[in-house]
């Protein structure tokens, strides 16, 4: 995985996994005082016993845990393609995220981070950018590999913001409405 990094998985894929490793080598050495077991040894007990080690030791809420066993269940699958193992040990075994609700920021709030003043110039980049990915839509991810060459006249007109996004690699077209630090750019809308 990490030698495939930039051109079939992103670097917060693999640090999952190694997060995931890191987890599961704690788990065998708290549970069954080895730093590894072979493949064919993990059953649907050792799979159980590592869910609850997850949920106990480490304090995982559910979706946390179920994240974990989703990349285990990865992994397990790349062993029975491989051959190494006859059968899945997860077979039948339910991982269920449970719903979250995640509030949005009320207009409220994003005026009070706007009016919000910072004395040094670094946070006040970062307010702005996240400012910025509030209003567009676009992750981070997406903000850091802008270029000027991103902002071109859309068919109305007006000028758009268009770029891939990094995680789906879908088209996005999104629309500048009003540059506040240069004044109205041309083309924009009022």
């Amino acid at each position: 995985m990490k030698a495939l990094v930039g051109k079939q998985y992103a670097i917060g894929t693999l640090k999952k996994f190694e997060i995931l490793e890191r987890h599961l080598q704690a788990f065998m050495l708290e549970k069954h005082k080895v730093s590894d077991v072979e493949i064919k040894e993990i059953n649907h007990a050792f799979i159980n016993d590592f869910e609850f080690y997850l949920r106990t030791e480490n304090s995982c809420a559910n979706n946390t845990a179920i994240r974990y066993l989703k990349n285990f269940r990865k992994i397990i699958h790349i062993c029975l393609n491989l051959k190494w193992i006859d059968n899945d040990p997860m077979f039948g075994y339910k991982l269920k995220s449970k719903p979250v609700e995640r509030p949005f920021l009320s207009e409220y709030e994003i005026q009070r981070i706007a009016q919000k003043q910072f004395n040094t110039a670094r946070l006040l980049q970062v307010r702005d950018l996240f400012l910025f990915c509030c209003f567009t839509g676009l992750a981070y991810a997406d903000v850091q590999k802008l270029k000027l060459s991103n902002i071109t006249k859309g068919v109305d007109g007006y000028h758009w913001i268009f770029t891939n996004r990094k995680k789906t690699n879908i088209r996005s077209a999104i629309p500048l409405l009003f540059n506040k630090v240069h004044g109205q750019l041309k083309g924009s809308r009022p």
